[in-house]
C-alpha cells in the first residue's frame, strides 16, 4: 500500500516537474506541507503554460491509471491510487491542481481581481460542498473522518491564506 501511494504522488509530481521543462520553466525547490507537496518554480510568463503544468500530475497519473489498470497486486492498486489522486487533485481549490488551472484559465479572459475572486469564491464553495459530503458519510454511512477534517483544513487555508 505505501509503496503504490509513494509511487504514485512521485509519477503526479514528475508530471509536473516535466511540463514545467516542458514550457520552459525553472524548478526551484519542492516543500513538503501539511496538505501535501508544493513544487516551487519560476514559471513561464503565459497562463496556457500554467495551466498545462497545473494539469500535468494529473495527466500522468490518469495515464499511469491506464497503463496498469489490468495489472495484479501492488501495481493494481498503484493504477487505482494514481487515478484517485489525480481526480482529487482536479477539484477546482486554490492551491490543488485544479484550482491553479482555473485561476490561470480565468486570468486569460478577466482583470486580476476579478478572476482571483471567482478562483477563490468557486475553491471556497468546493471546499464546503467537500466538507458537507463528508458529514454525511461520516454520519449516515460511518465514513472516515480523513476527508472531513481534509475538506475542514481546506476551508480555514482558503478563509485565513494570506493570499485571501
Amino acid at each position: 500500500m505505501l509503496f503504490s501511494l509513494f509511487f504514485a504522488v512521485f509519477f503526479h509530481e514528475c508530471g509536473h516537474i516535466l511540463f514545467l521543462f516542458l514550457t520552459k520553466g525553472r524548478l526551484r525547490g519542492i516543500r513538503l506541507g501539511l496538505l501535501g507537496i508544493t513544487l516551487r518554480a519560476e514559471y513561464p510568463p503565459s497562463y496556457p503554460a500554467k495551466i498545462l503544468i497545473s494539469l500535468g500530475g494529473p495527466i500522468v497519473g490518469i495515464i499511469c491509471f491506464f497503463l496498469f489498470q489490468h495489472a495484479e497486486g501492488e501495481l493494481s492498486l498503484f493504477a487505482e491510487i494514481s487515478l484517485a489522486l489525480s481526480l482529487f487533485n482536479l477539484l477546482p481549490v486554490s492551491f490543488l491542481d485544479g484550482g491553479n488551472a482555473l485561476e490561470a484559465f480565468c486570468l486569460i479572459f478577466l482583470p486580476y481581481e476579478r478572476a482571483i475572486l471567482i478562483s477563490r469564491t468557486l475553491s471556497l464553495v468546493t471546499a464546503v460542498t467537500l466538507w458537507c459530503f463528508a458529514v454525511y458519510l461520516f454520519l449516515f454511512l460511518n465514513g472516515s473522518a480523513s476527508l472531513f477534517f481534509l475538506s475542514l483544513g481546506f476551508i480555514f487555508s482558503l478563509l485565513f491564506s494570506k493570499e485571501a
